[in-house]
């Protein structure tokens, strides 16, 4: 009878011990899955620096835009931007980051999730740099370039802009440190007459 209960014991804890490493297995699983290997980084996502240990990023319902971002989750990667002027305004993937100045010093960088990136640096009397780039998981990229003036008469091309997404949970993101995104000019719409035609070809 003694050794009949022993081994039921002895089983039930060997059940017990299975369920929860499964139960372990899934929960790590599913972190690895949802958030990034080191929480509590900041990285700039759609507008906002966010901290990943709030929450797995994007925070927005990934039918919103989709296409728009497929994050990484990931190391962050981080950028410093050497660029002059230092006033220039810096958009990531379509989203205002601050200006240059808030990423080039010594200890001031970028915070970007790894893969690809579209850049772009703006400022009004300078032609506008757009600049694709793919980030690494624990990378250091430093960016140097140099905004050249326009000629007398001539408009800075606007960089891309993305439509908002849904704000991040309160408290676990903030603004750019440089707020807010300097007045990018208006797009003007140019009328169906206006727009040059191709004479028409006549077939015989």
């Amino acid at each position: 009878m003694w050794k009949n209960r022993s081994l039921w014991w002895l089983a039930s804890l060997a059940v017990a011990a299975v369920a929860c490493g499964a139960g372990v297995s899934a929960s790590t699983s599913d972190q690895w899955h949802h958030r990034p290997t080191r929480p509590g980084v900041v990285v700039f996502v759609g507008g906002y620096f966010y901290d990943p240990f709030f929450g797995p990023y994007p925070w927005w319902n990934r039918f919103v835009y989709p296409g728009l971002f497929v994050p990484v989750f990931d190391v962050r990667a981080e950028v410093r931007v050497l660029v002059t002027p230092k006033e220039a305004a810096v958009y990531v993937d379509g989203y205002y980051a601050g200006i240059v100045d808030d990423f080039n010093g010594f200890f001031e960088r970028l915070p970007l999730t790894p893969g690809p990136h579209e850049l772009d640096l703006y400022l009004a009397g300078y032609r506008t740099i757009h600049q694709r780039m793919y980030l690494g998981p624990g990378s250091t990229t430093t960016w140097r370039d140099a905004l050249e003036p326009l000629e007398p008469g001539d408009v800075s091309e606007p960089p891309f802009v993305a439509p908002p997404v849904p704000p991040p949970p309160p408290g676990a993101a903030r603004l750019p440190h440089t707020y807010p995104a300097p007045a990018l000019p208006p797009v003007i719409a140019v009328p169906a007459d206006d727009v040059p035609c191709e004479p028409a070809t006549r077939h015989r």
